[in-house]
């Protein structure tokens, strides 16, 4: 083994002399040899600008993109100092052939550790404005680690993909049911997460098919279903037609019912909707779910004004400088995609918790919230015997199965009205 005199030290290097082309400079991994006084450089993958660098290291209080770089790097500085250690004997060969073998990141390839393949992901998702998802993987990855921690095994810097095993697996199902108080429906959003990883990985030609823990006869995510009900024609009438009695109210039921009245859109699609969207009596839009997702097949929504929605939006729209201004005044065209996600999140909680207020002084039982909406519109759609393809497309959906799956949560009363309008066929 090393002596303590002849360790190496690591540190981190970052490099000015160039910067790349977006302005950042790439932060390498220094490895110095007091014996030998040589020291050598490594691409850690990662690169940030001046500011970003200095941030990084002075405060704890950093962005979820900006913290998951500096958790990368530290990461990094941990593999190589213990690659170093499992050496009998210092020397630069047999070191770059243990630490470059195990950081796979370093030539742009799949991570090797779990660990590193969320951080890596979660970046990722930041860079394409998927603030939701990425902080969905961050979910994930503090779930996952605190379960390892817990339970004495190996913390996701040293687990590998081949670690993790219908064992490892189950034993994570029991322990956040039993000790955490979790529901299999949270195990599920956390543990398809990392069915994700795993398929990707296993796509890029970083594991063996065999080791894949996930399927028939193997470990089996949770299945469940939050059941989605939509508000019946009557309690929708009833919504339209209240009094509220506060301007909160008002505006909560009044966006509310603009998304039900177009095509259910949501809360960050409604806000992201600029006065060029909106022309003769048509609103055409993108998701923005789907925007840095599938660019060659961006489907555009196309969703007709009503007159009920024509007066909610004249109540509350800007004054357009110009055609790329935002319709409500609710975004900045200053805010950045975080800012813009933070904003949709708080608008969505001040309309779910006035309606729900409302519906609960108009004496409505079932449970209201933004969401409501968009099933309400689905259902509504069905109810009016549109097709499943015009759904699809009015919903965005990229696939019908998940438009199916709307109407397999709808209520029984749903089913019901199929049933009889099927059984009209034998009548008629």
């Amino acid at each position: 083994m090393n002596t303590p005199k002849s360790i190496p030290v690591v540190d981190e290097y970052f490099d000015t002399r160039r910067s790349l082309k977006d302005g950042s400079y790439p932060i390498k991994i220094k490895v110095y040899n007091p014996t030998t006084q040589e020291k050598r450089f490594y691409n850690s993958g990662i690169r940030m600008s001046q500011t970003e660098y200095d941030l990084s290291t002075s405060t704890k209080r950093l962005s979820l993109e900006l913290r998951t770089k500096r958790e990368t790097l530290e990461a990094i500085k941990a593999k190589a100092r213990n690659a170093i250690q499992s050496l009998p004997a210092f020397g630069f060969k047999p070191f770059e052939e243990q630490f470059l073998a195990k950081k796979e990141i370093r030539q742009g390839n799949a991570p090797n550790s779990v660990q590193e393949a969320f951080q890596q992901k979660i970046v990722a998702m930041m860079k394409e404005e998927r603030i939701s998802t990425a902080q969905g993987y961050e979910q994930t990855l503090k779930s996952l680690s605190k379960f390892a921690r817990t339970t004495k095994r190996a913390s996701l810097e040293k687990t590998l993909f081949a670690d993790i095993d219908v064992d490892w697996l189950q034993a994570y199902q029991k322990h956040m049911i039993q000790n955490e108080n979790r529901t299999t429906n949270t195990v599920g959003i956390y543990l398809r997460n990392l069915r994700t990883l795993f398929n990707e990985r296993i796509s890029n030609k970083k594991l063996d098919r065999e080791l894949y823990p996930f399927g028939k006869y193997k470990y089996q995510i949770p299945a469940t279903r939050n059941v989605k009900k939509a508000l019946d024609p009557e309690l929708l009438s009833k919504l339209y037609k209240a009094r509220p009695i506060s301007p909160y109210q008002s505006k909560a039921k009044d966006f509310f019912l603009l998304s039900f009245l177009l095509n259910g859109i949501n809360v960050k699609d409604l806000l992201q909707l600029r006065h060029k969207d909106y022309q003769e009596d048509r609103i055409t839009f993108v998701r923005s779910k789907t925007k840095n997702t599938t660019k060659t097949h961006q489907q555009p929504i196309i969703a007709s004004v009503s007159e009920s929605a024509k007066e909610i939006i004249a109540k509350y729209q800007t004054t357009p400088m110009g055609k790329d201004d935002y319709l409500f005044p609710i975004l900045s065209k200053e805010d950045s995609p975080v800012q813009i996600h933070n904003k949709s999140k708080a608008f969505t909680r001040f309309i779910d918790q006035h309606v729900k207020a409302l519906a609960w002084e108009l004496g409505i039982e079932e449970k209201v919230s933004y969401l409501s909406a968009r099933h309400s519109f689905a259902t509504a759609a069905i109810r009016s015997g549109a097709s499943m393809e015009l759904i699809q497309t009015s919903l965005g959906h990229s696939n019908i199965k998940t438009t199916q799956n709307y109407f397999a949560g709808f209520g029984n009363d749903t089913h019901d009205d199929l049933a009889k309008t099927i059984e009209k066929i034998l009548t008629v």
